[in-house]
């Protein structure tokens, strides 16, 4: 999105001046590209990138830039570059942005029977040690619109944060309900990769019912 090496992301800007939606997944993007995106794209409320060279200052930067106006977020941590979301931009995040419907936050994880190879991911952190159940908390209940939460890999939500999160959930919805509203608008929980089993729930996938279960989400890219 640099305007001196990717010109043509200003052509795009002034031909589609209501684009609300850009994925910059191996584009080899930076700090500066998300933050440029959403001065050029005014109408922006959804953003995917990966963080091979994105940091978590640039990606709390451009989403607290984008406020209000944000409604999806997907990101994914890079085991390699080590480049993943710290706690506090993660909060940061939560509050600035109190209208997300989708927020993802993910890492790959790679499966290999090569000793080396698996001595390098377990020491590069594969996994989402700044998620804990206190950013667990403060996502929820700041993002009350938040419909769907993708947080694979996220090892350090333990059991009894999860559970929390469940009563905390069932408890506002039931004390709104009266009111005929919902505290609530959380649909879908992914905790793949956690480090507990869900009971009934093989794939980590937990859908809060008796709500009407989302339609086919899309793909992660």
């Amino acid at each position: 999105l640099n305007r001196h090496l990717y010109p043509l992301s200003f052509s795009i800007a002034k031909a589609c001046p209501h684009l609300t939606s850009i994925n910059l997944n191996y584009t080899r993007a930076k700090d500066n590209d998300l933050l440029e995106a959403t001065e050029i794209f005014p109408n922006l409320n959804a953003l995917q990138t990966d963080m091979w060279n994105v940091t978590s200052r640039g990606v709390a930067a451009a989403a607290i830039a984008m406020g209000e106006r944000l409604f999806d977020i997907r990101i994914t941590a890079e085991t390699i570059t080590c480049h993943y979301l710290s706690g506090s931009h993660l909060e940061a995040i939560a509050q600035a942005c109190p209208n997300l419907q989708y927020f993802a936050y993910r890492v790959y994880f790679f499966s290999t029977r090569n000793e080396s190879d698996r001595t390098f991911f377990e020491t590069n952190r594969t996994f989402l040690e700044t998620v804990t159940g206190d950013t667990l908390t403060v996502l929820i209940e700041s993002c009350r619109k938040l419909e769907v939460l993708d947080l694979r890999g996220a090892r350090k939500v333990t059991r009894e944060d999860f559970v929390s999160v469940l009563k905390m959930v069932a408890e506002g919805n039931a004390v709104a309900s009266a009111d005929g509203n919902k505290a609530f608008a959380l649909l879908f929980f992914n905790l793949y990769f956690s480090s507990f089993p869900i009971p009934c729930f093989p794939f980590l996938f937990l859908y809060f019912l008796p709500f009407p279960l989302p339609p086919l989400l899309p793909p992660y890219t």
